[in-house]
């Protein structure tokens, strides 16, 4: 994530909530702003020191590990 934040993505927190392995998580997007546009790679789940990234292929919540 950091690679990329410093490659000119923005972290921006979606103002919403979903529950992951029982917890309530904030949902976070990293992805890029053009034109008045944000443009969405990857989707965060933070909660509880954990990091979790979504894997659209097998729709599920990876953690990545201690945030």
């Amino acid at each position: 994530m950091r690679y990329r934040m410093n490659r000119g993505m923005s972290l921006v927190y979606l103002n919403k909530k979903e529950k992951i392995n029982g917890h309530q998580c904030r949902i976070f997007a990293l992805g890029t702003n053009r034109d008045d546009q944000f443009v969405t790679e990857q989707l965060y789940g933070v909660c509880n020191n954990l990091i979790y990234a979504y894997d659209a292929v097998s729709d599920s919540r990876q953690a990545l590990g201690i945030g």
